[in-house]
């Protein structure tokens, strides 16, 4: 059994079998009760998958690109719940299991995800498919004012939430992070490091691709 965790948004919690069946799956919309939300939504998800916490082999987390304060809230819970388990703990950046979604809805040869920034900005990448459950960058995350990204990107489609944010420049639709496909890509990198006997380049540390808004206050003009 897997437990996926997000908090690139709101906050989620899920259990997720080895055949990628999301057996329990519980969601918390606010993205500023991230603390308060996840440990009581991954007790709910234990419980409503009727498993123990032992039963848990490994963790999957989102690992942004996202705002500071909520996706550390999901690697450090995640991390502790690792540590404690004594289970291994992968990350996964929210936009290739965003990217792995619309694969499996929609046959398109190349994806762009645009997901909020703030700051009227967004996040984005492009992504190809690689098999049946995972992704590759065409472009590597970035962040931009979405009017730049429409003039990069041509006619490729756009997926996610810049796309509501942004209506009059990113054409598309939006589409939510799956946390079933950050498994699905963990388990696919996992597989295929085994059989090659490499390393496994999942690291459970924040994708940011900007300071974070709160930074420590300047000395006072005078002091020591």
């Amino acid at each position: 059994m897997f437990l996926a965790l997000d908090t690139s948004h709101g906050a989620t919690a899920a259990i997720v079998d080895n055949a990628f069946n999301v057996v329990a799956h519980h969601t918390h919309e606010n993205p500023r009760q991230h603390t308060e939300a996840l440990t009581p939504l991954i007790n709910s998800a234990i419980a409503e998958a009727q498993i123990g916490i032992e039963d848990i082999a490994s963790i999957v987390v989102g690992r942004g690109p996202a705002p500071f304060t909520g996706l550390r809230v999901g690697l450090v819970t995640a991390r502790a719940l690792g540590t404690a388990l004594r289970i291994e703990v992968y990350g996964v950046p929210v936009l290739a299991g965003i990217a792995r979604a619309v694969f499996d809805q929609e046959a398109l040869d190349k994806v762009v995800v645009a997901t909020d920034a703030r700051r009227k900005e967004v996040y984005w990448a492009t992504y190809a498919a690689h098999g049946s459950h995972d992704v590759v960058e065409v472009t590597s995350p970035a962040v931009d004012r979405p009017e730049n990204v429409a003039a990069t990107i041509g006619d490729i489609s756009v997926r996610g939430a810049g796309v509501d944010l942004y209506p009059d420049v990113l054409s598309g639709r939006d589409q939510p992070v799956d946390v079933e496909a950050l498994v699905r890509i963990a388990s696919s990198r996992i597989h295929t490091a085994a059989e090659h006997n490499g390393a496994v380049d999942l690291p459970a540390t924040p994708l940011y691709l900007r300071r974070p808004d709160i930074h420590p206050g300047l000395a006072k003009k005078g002091s020591a």
